[in-house]
C-alpha cells in the first residue's frame, strides 16, 4: 500500500490519482506517515524587515570593531615613541619635540635639548616610556621619567577619552625656573629676550622659565663712580628643584678714606658729588675703567684748596689718601694759635738738640716701623680673608685680585684654582681667621702665620671641617701691601 503525496490517503498500488484529493501521484513513491506530517506544514518565508534588521546587526559589529582597532591604532603610546626614536636618530629636533608639549612662555634651543637628551642616555628614556606605556595601560595615574642622575625630565598625563576604555597620553617637557641674584642693587637683568630689575642685593628674582641648554645672560649697572657689565653664558639643566641660579657678580672692591679734611667734598671725574669725605665710610666698587678723584674744601676766607688727582689704583697702605697741605690747616688757627705752636715747637727742638740718646731714639723709632709694617700686614691677610671666602663661592677671582701682587705665585695659583670651580656647586663657609704670629724678612716683607678653619661642602651635601696653618709672604710695595706666596704648613680634616 502507498499513500498520497498530498494529503496522506491510503491508495492502492495501482492508482496514479489520489481518490480523495484528486492528486497525481508521482511514481513508486511511498511518503511515510512523518513526512507526511512535515508536508502539512509548510514553511514560512523570512520577512524583508527580519532581513533587513539582520544585516544592519552585523554592520554595526563590524562597524564598531573596525572602529575599536582604528582608535586602539591611533591613540597608541608606543606610536609616539617610535616617531620620537625616528627623530633622534635623524637628529631632527623639530620632528622630536612635535611629539611632545612645550610651554609657550618657556625659553627652548631646540637642538641644544635634543642634545641634552641624547647625552642622558635616550635609550634609557626611551625604555621608560615604552615599559610605562605598557604597564600603565589600566591605571589612571600619571607618571614622569628621570634622566640618569634621577631628575625628572619628562611628565607623562594619561588623558581619558572612554573610562575603562580608550586613553591618551601627553608627554610634558619639564623646564627650569631660573632666578638671578646680584651684588649691586638696581641691576637690570638680561635672560635671552627677557629683562627684568633686581632692585635689592643679594634676592634672587625669578626671571623666565627654560628648557635643558646653553643661555647667554647679561647685567648691567651704575653708581656714582661708574657703569658695570656682566656677561656670561650658563647651563641650564635639570635638578631636584627644576630652578638655575644665575649670580650677577660686578666688581665689589672697596677702599677706605684717610684725609685730614673730612669736610672736604669728594669729586669724580671732575663733577662734585656734594658729599663730604666724612660722608663716606669707604669708595668703590669702582668698575674696570680708570676713575679719576680729588677732593676740594674752602678755607675761613673762602679760599678753594684742592687735593691730589688720583685714579682708584692709587692706594697708600689699604686707602685712597686725601691730604692737604699743614699749612692749609693753619687758616682755621688764629695768629695767637699759631704764635703758641711756634712757641712749643721751638721749645721741644731746643729739648731734642740737648737730649743725647739719638741712637737709641732712632732704634725706637726703627722698631715703631718695623710695628707698623707688621700690623698693616696682618691687616691686610684678615682683609683678604674675609674677600675670598665670596671669591670661592661666587667663582669671581676678581673679588680678590686686589690683595695679591700681579703675576706672583699666589695670584696664578688662586686665579686657576677660582677658575677651576666654576659649575662645581661647592660651598666654603670661614669660621675661624686668627693671625698666630708676623715675622720681618726685611724692610719690605712680612711672613704672617695664620690659623684658618672653614667648612666645605661638596655638591652632593657632604661637608668635611678643615683646620689649616698658613704662611703668607706679604711684601708694601708702591701700590701697597700685596701677598706674594700662601704656603699651607698643616692641614687637619674631618668628617662631618
Amino acid at each position: 500500500m502507498k499513500y498520497c503525496t498530498h494529503c496522506g490517503e491510503p491508495l492502492s498500488e495501482d492508482l496514479t490519482f489520489c481518490t480523495a484529493c484528486g492528486t497525481k501521484q508521482e511514481g513508486d513513491q511511498v511518503p511515510s506517515p512523518q513526512s507526511e506530517r512535515k508536508q502539512r506544514v509548510p514553511k514560512k518565508p523570512m520577512s524583508r524587515k527580519r532581513k533587513f534588521t539582520l544585516l544592519s546587526v552585523f554592520l554595526a559589529v563590524g562597524l564598531l570593531i573596525g572602529a575599536h582597532f582604528m582608535i586602539t591604532n591611533w591613540i597608541d603610546p608606543l606610536k609616539t615613541v617610535q616617531a620620537m626614536d625616528r627623530a633622534m636618530t635623524e637628529q631632527d629636533a623639530d620632528g622630536f619635540f612635535e611629539q611632545m608639549e612645550l610651554k609657550d612662555d618657556a625659553v627652548i634651543h631646540k637642538e641644544e635639548y635634543l642634545e641634552y637628551i641624547e647625552g642622558s642616555d635616550w635609550e634609557s628614556i626611551r625604555y621608560q616610556l615604552s615599559q610605562e606605556f605598557e604597564d600603565n595601560s589600566n591605571e589612571p595615574f600619571d607618571f614622569a621619567v628621570r634622566d640618569y642622575d634621577g631628575n625628572k625630565i619628562f611628565n607623562i598625563k594619561k588623558n581619558t577619552i572612554v573610562p575603562g576604555l580608550y586613553h591618551s597620553y601627553t608627554i610634558e617637557g619639564i623646564p627650569n625656573q631660573v632666578t638671578a641674584a646680584t651684588n649691586m642693587e638696581n641691576t637690570t637683568f638680561t635672560f635671552e629676550d627677557q629683562t627684568v630689575e633686581l632692585k635689592e642685593e643679594e634676592k634672587y628674582v625669578d626671571v623666565a622659565l627654560a628648557y635643558p641648554g646653553q643661555y647667554e645672560v647679561n647685567g648691567a649697572a651704575e653708581n656714582a663712580f661708574g657703569e658695570f657689565e656682566y656677561t656670561d653664558t650658563i647651563d641650564v639643566y635639570p635638578n631636584n628643584a627644576n630652578e638655575s641660579e644665575v649670580n650677577v657678580t660686578f666688581a665689589s672692591d672697596t677702599v677706605t678714606v684717610d684725609t685730614n679734611q673730612e669736610d672736604a667734598v669728594l669729586f669724580i671725574n671732575g663733577e662734585s658729588t656734594e658729599k663730604t669725605l666724612g660722608e663716606y665710610e669707604e669708595l668703590g666698587p669702582f668698575p674696570d675703567e680708570e676713575v679719576m678723584l680729588h677732593a676740594e674744601w674752602k678755607d675761613e676766607d673762602g679760599e678753594v684748596h684742592k687735593s691730589e688727582e688720583m685714579n682708584q689704583d692709587t692706594l697708600y697702605w689699604g686707602a685712597l689718601s686725601f691730604h692737604f697741605e699743614e699749612e692749609n690747616e693753619d687758616f682755621y688757627a688764629s695768629d695767637s694759635e699759631q704764635e703758641e705752636e711756634s712757641v712749643e715747637a721751638s721749645a721741644e727742638e731746643e729739648k731734642e738738640e740737648e737730649v743725647e740718646e739719638e741712637s737709641e731714639e732712632a732704634s725706637e723709632e726703627e722698631e715703631s716701623l718695623d710695628e707698623d709694617l707688621t700690623v698693616g700686614a696682618e691687616d691686610h691677610v684678615l682683609d683678604f680673608r674675609v674677600m675670598y671666602e665670596d671669591a670661592l663661592n661666587y667663582r669671581d677671582y676678581s673679588i680678590v685680585s686686589f690683595y695679591l701682587e700681579s703675576g706672583s705665585d699666589a695670584d696664578e695659583e688662586l686665579e686657576e684654582y677660582v677658575g677651576d670651580l666654576e659649575d662645581k656647586g661647592f660651598d666654603y663657609d670661614f669660621t675661624l681667621n686668627e693671625i698666630l704670629s708676623s715675622e720681618m724678612e726685611d724692610e719690605e716683607t712680612v711672613t704672617v702665620t695664620t690659623n684658618e678653619q672653614f667648612i666645605f661642602t661638596n655638591h652632593e651635601g657632604d661637608q668635611t671641617h678643615y683646620d689649616r696653618v698658613k704662611e703668607y709672604t706679604v711684601i708694601n710695595s708702591e701700590d701697597g701691601f700685596k701677598i706674594t706666596k700662601i704656603d699651607i704648613d698643616d692641614t687637619e680634616r674631618n668628617e662631618m
